[in-house]
């Protein structure tokens, strides 16, 4: 297992395995990890298959966060990609404390803040689904047909935050006090 300490970045994908189209925050999770997990060390990938509360341990700890989902609003392709940030749920349809999946995102936050839990800035990726009720372990066709624009939206994203990650590491400053001591006991 990762050591979550060293990561600064967050990629989650929710879903049901079981459900077709729902799953495809796990399935794009797979494919984000075979490519970035090499390149960009900064990054912790995972799946969460239930969410509501469970979100506050995955998220706490983390500077960044990009949480990939699917969603149904019937205004756009299957596989196309919507980017929220969690203020924009506001203005969707989580604007209680309780949605399907538990408790909301906008709620998890909060409620971790109000414990001291670092919480990180979060980037909300819904993929447009068509079929979230008939068991499938697949996505439909449609759906696969139409996620290589999320992909790239999603990568662009993740490629930002990466680069933003090394730069702070160019930037920081070494600390003799940490190395001499090392050096020296």
């Amino acid at each position: 297992m990762p050591n979550r300490a060293l990561k600064k970045i967050l990629v989650l994908g929710l879903g049901n395995p079981l459900l077709s189209d729902d799953s495809v925050g796990l399935y794009l999770i797979d494919l984000l990890k075979n490519k970035y997990s090499q390149s960009c060390s900064s990054v912790l990938f995972e799946k969460n298959y239930s969410g509501g509360i469970d979100l506050l341990y995955d998220l706490a700890g983390f500077e960044k966060a990009i949480i990939i989902d699917s969603i149904c609003t019937g205004e756009a392709a299957p596989g196309s990609c919507h980017e929220f940030s969690v203020d924009n749920l506001n203005l969707n349809s989580q604007t209680g404390l309780i949605d399907s999946h538990g408790l909301n995102l906008r709620t998890v936050q909060a409620f971790g803040e109000k414990c001291g839990y670092t919480m990180p800035e979060i980037t909300i990726y819904g993929i447009e689904g068509s079929e979230f009720v008939q068991f499938s372990e697949k996505l439909t066709p449609d759906v696969l047909k139409g996620l290589q624009s999320s992909i790239e939206t999603i990568e662009r994203k993740l490629d930002e935050l990466c680069n933003m990650v090394k730069e702070k590491r160019k930037t920081k400053p070494l600390r003799l006090s940490s190395i001499n001591r090392r050096y020296t006991e």
